[in-house]
């Protein structure tokens, strides 16, 4: 059995943080790439888009039929198995990284934040991964919210589970256990 080194967790923060970084540039115009055929961990929300499907509002496809929409459960899919890949990452960080922890207890994020349209904040490079990825945490929160009854029809119940589950530790890391409603709450009452 091998021993956790220095170099094994300075090895692991730098993987993450190249992660990170790499989903951070996809966010912006000049590095969001095409959307795929068929996405697979592609974040589908990066990017702005005009054109979405009647169903799950994503764009890359259409469906109109939601008895009959499997391009929507692949988006969907695609979107859930992304966030609990950037999860993974953000945990090992979380852990390893004090610089990285430090950023995330700094964080004040924000209801507003889910939209997305803000300008990018300056800073060490874990105060901006931070910010812009929870960003788009709430920008996907905020969008799953809002088809979350379609969601329960096109997802299995253990596809909608894997959401849950990712939600529940992504609220717990980027938002101290608070949800989008809860952030809400806490705007309004400002």
């Amino acid at each position: 059995m091998s021993t956790f080194t220095d170099h094994d967790a300075a090895d692991r923060i730098r993987q993450s943080l190249t992660a990170l970084s790499a989903v951070v540039r996809e966010m912006t115009p000049t590095g969001a790439k095409p959307i795929p055929a068929h996405p697979d961990h592609f974040n589908l929300l990066a990017r702005p888009f005009s054109e979405t499907c009647l169903v799950c509002k994503l764009p890359g496809h259409s469906s109109a039929n939601i008895n009959a929409s499997p391009r929507c459960r692949v988006a969907l899919l695609s979107l859930i198995v992304f966030w609990e890949d950037v999860a993974t990452h953000l945990t090992s960080l979380y852990q390893h990284s004090k610089r990285f922890h430090q950023a995330v207890q700094a964080s004040q994020p924000t209801y507003e934040m889910r939209r997305d349209a803000g300008g990018l904040k300056g800073g060490d490079l874990e105060d901006v991964l931070v910010e812009r990825v929870t960003r788009a945490w709430l920008k996907f929160v905020a969008h799953f919210s809002w088809i979350r009854a379609k969601a329960n029809v096109v997802l299995a119940v253990g596809e909608v589970g894997r959401y849950e589950a990712v939600a529940a530790g992504l609220n717990g890391l980027l938002l101290g256990g608070l949800t989008l409603s809860d952030l809400y709450q806490r705007d309004i009452a400002q």
